[in-house]
């Protein structure tokens, strides 16, 4: 029975050692900060589009986005691009986090109301795409990136005979080629 209570308390020993160890070495290891940012692309509000972007690295090459677009304007001749779109992302930096090049992968949800070719849809779609850019220096807290690629919207909407009218065309669900082109202004804390 003495032998025992031995064994039970080496164990115990044991495992605040091992606990200890993880301790301390946790602590040895060098502390990074996160970083933050929030975005706009130029780009999108030339179009009319607002937009904001929020990010956090993850680690030294990684960072994870949230994005958001609002489009509420309807043009002359009812021409329309009317859109409300979730967009997270990823990126992955070649360098380090906010410095220099990077790939993108995003997912979006959007939706929307437009026309093209004298018609006009209104639905709501899910995608996804990939673009590449860099992201240049400008001060301690600014950065400005460049950024292309392109996306597909699976779009599954109504489609209406005119651009005025409410006549309904029909249903349809509907593959949507995006290109992405970006000219973001970063603000770094």
């Amino acid at each position: 029975m003495n032998g025992n209570m031995k064994i039970k308390l080496n164990k115990k020993k044991s495992r605040y050692c091992l606990l200890l160890f993880f301790f301390f070495w946790f602590c040895m290891l060098p502390l990074r900060a996160q970083f933050y940012s929030v975005q706009t692309n130029f780009a999108k509000l030339a179009v009319g589009s607002f937009n904001a972007e929020a990010s956090i690295t993850v680690n030294l090459h990684w960072s994870v986005q949230v994005g958001m677009e609002y489009n509420p304007w309807t043009f002359r001749n009812n021409h329309k691009i009317k859109n409300l779109t979730f967009t997270p992302a990823v990126r992955y930096w070649f360098t380090q986090s906010y410095i220099g090049p990077f790939v993108r992968s995003y997912l979006s949800g959007s939706r929307y109301n437009f026309t093209w070719n004298g018609h006009r849809y209104d639905g709501s779609g899910l995608g996804g795409g990939a673009t590449y850019g860099y992201a240049f220096l400008l001060g301690r807290r600014w950065n400005l990136e460049l950024e292309g690629g392109a996306g597909m919207l699976w779009g599954r909407h109504m489609k209406y005979d005119c651009q005025r009218c409410g006549a309904r065309y029909g249903k349809d669900t509907r593959a949507f080629l995006i290109p992405q082109v970006a000219v973001n202004l970063v603000y770094l804390f």
